[in-house]
């Protein structure tokens, strides 16, 4: 009986209940050989009881403690991993956005040098086209102001007919 009153732990407090419950034997062989004594060896239980409880709790604290560290440690490295995580995904992000910045960068420039090739040839064909509308209409106005002499000659040595005019 007396052994499952006393649960004996690790520890200081368990080196005290294994000395209580030694303590509690002798006082219990002493008792039985006087022959009196039954409350005193109840009161000696139930203080070993209590003390034995105390001891069960330390322990669980203990364990609690021990367990709650462990986790506590645990969640800790495990934000710091996140942490580490989304770090590293901005230096991806940050290292794509350079990319398509330089490519962005790239294509701008090379539309500005499509775009400068395409007035350069612009202006040329326009120069030109402009050049052969002026020389198409100096050309027509000579003609018209100048006609050439073979003509003029033409018509100075034929008479101009007309219907219904006889020469």
């Amino acid at each position: 009986m007396l052994p499952e009153l006393v649960n004996v732990g690790r520890g200081s407090s368990g080196r005290i209940l294994h000395s209580m419950r030694n303590g509690l034997r002798h006082q219990v062989r002493r008792y039985a050989a006087n022959g009196n004594g039954g409350e005193q060896l109840s009161e000696v239980a139930e203080s070993v009881h209590v003390a034995s409880r105390v001891s069960n709790v330390e322990q669980d604290v203990r364990h609690l403690q021990r367990n709650t560290d462990g986790k506590f440690e645990q969640m800790q490295a495990s934000i710091d991993r996140r942490f580490e995580q989304v770090d590293r995904r901005f230096e991806q992000v940050d290292r794509r956005f350079e990319h398509l910045e330089g490519v962005v960068k790239n294509s701008v420039e090379g539309l500005r040098q499509e775009m400068r090739a395409d007035a350069r040839e612009a202006r040329t064909t326009s120069r030109w086209l402009i050049g052969l509308g002026v020389g198409v209409a100096l050309g027509v106005a000579r003609l018209s102001l100048f006609p050439p002499q073979s003509q003029q000659i033409g018509n100075i040595d034929r008479p101009t007919e007309r219907p219904g005019v006889s020469h």
